[in-house]
C-alpha cells in the first residue's frame, strides 16, 4: 500500500503587531509540511505571554523559513 500525502506551499505571510496571552504552553506554533517547506515567514512585534504569572511559554516550527524581530517568546527555529 503506497502512501499518499499532500501539502499546500505557504509563502509570503506576515505576522506583525500581535499581543496577547495564552491558556497554552506552546504559543507560537509555525508546523509547515515536513516535504513542501513554509517560505518568507515574517514576525515583527509578536508578543504572547502565559494567563499564569511566571509560566513559561514556547514557540515552535517544522519546515518553516523566514525571520523574526522583537518576538517574545523567543524561539530560534525559523530558518533562513
Amino acid at each position: 500500500m503506497n502512501k499518499q500525502t499532500s501539502a499546500i506551499k505557504l509563502s509570503d505571510i506576515s505576522y506583525s503587531g500581535i499581543m496577547g496571552t495564552s491558556m497554552m504552553d506552546s504559543v507560537i506554533n509555525l508546523s509547515c509540511s515536513e516535504t513542501v517547506a513554509c517560505t518568507n515567514l515574517a514576525m515583527d512585534n509578536v508578543y504572547i505571554s502565559s494567563v499564569t504569572p511566571g509560566r513559561k511559554v514556547f514557540g515552535k516550527c517544522i519546515n518553516a523559513h523566514g525571520r523574526i524581530s522583537h518576538v517574545k517568546p523567543w524561539f530560534n527555529c525559523l530558518k533562513p
